[in-house]
């Protein structure tokens, strides 16, 4: 371990051959994740010493956030420019099977034709049909829960390692919060204030 003008200089591959496992070096995804847990634990500043213990604490809170994300998405209607994108790639699709139906009678367009009306792509056509008819997500809309759910996991590492957890504008835990949630920009005043009341009531320190 390095550092530069006082801070904690690591790389996350690094840090994931030594606490996440050597199979996940190579990994993009993992990657990916270990990079943003990087970013807020040096936004969290914990001791030198305790570094690696912050990092693996936001790794493993950050898998967890982003498949929460990534399921309430799933489980969420589309947006407008989904639904739309949806009914274009059928339609390119149904005139392109159309149009392999004048192609001259030979073994490359036989293959071509039956590529077209393949079981995958039967299943992306019927993917592609069910959300462009399906129901839309209304607009503007913003996730509370995710938002909540980012300011507990922020509250949760600044008091385990004995951060400030105070909630004024521009406070560690608002800025924490916002990076868990994916948008640095984004206002998480109220979820701030509702997740540590909460966690007093629990026995949290403030």
């Amino acid at each position: 371990m390095r550092t530069v003008e006082g801070c904690v200089v690591r790389k996350p591959e690094d840090l994931i051959w030594e606490f996440v496992g050597e199979d996940f070096v190579s990994n993009e995804a993992a990657l990916q994740l270990a990079r943003r847990a990087l970013d807020l634990t040096n936004i969290v500043n914990p001791p030198a010493e305790r570094f690696a213990e912050c990092w693996c604490a936001i790794y493993t809170q950050v898998c967890k956030f982003d498949f929460d994300a990534a399921d309430r998405r799933e489980a969420a209607p589309p947006g407008q420019q989904t639904k739309d994108a949806a009914r274009r790639i059928a339609d390119a699709l149904e005139r392109a099977r159309n149009a392999a139906r004048d192609l001259d009678p030979t073994i490359e367009a036989w293959s071509v034709q039956q590529t077209l009306h393949s079981a995958d792509i039967q299943r992306v056509l019927t993917w592609c049909y069910e959300v462009a008819e399906g129901p839309v997500r209304p607009p503007y809309r913003t996730d509370g829960a995710l938002k909540r759910e980012a300011a507990k996991h922020a509250f949760q590492i600044l008091a385990r390692f004995g951060r400030s957890t105070a909630t004024t504008k521009g406070s560690l835990f608002r800025k924490l919060a916002a990076a868990f949630y994916g948008d640095a920009e984004a206002d998480l005043d109220h979820q701030c204030r509702e997740v540590k009341k909460q966690m007093r009531v629990k026995g949290f320190a403030a």
